[in-house]
């Protein structure tokens, strides 16, 4: 994955956690997206958890 397209998908990430969506929830539904790629985006929201 490109550093623009996580960017476009942690943003749209962030908009379904504003609305209260579950992040494994939303990334089951990412069914293109390797293991990798979702441990970076799970490693992304549990950082800014700790700011």
């Amino acid at each position: 994955m490109t550093a623009i397209q996580k960017k476009i998908l942690i943003a749209g990430i962030k908009i379904k956690l504003d609305r209260d969506e579950d992040l494994e929830t939303i990334l089951s539904t990412y069914v293109n997206l390797t293991n990798e790629s979702k441990d970076e985006i799970r490693n992304h929201f549990s950082e800014d958890e700790h700011e």
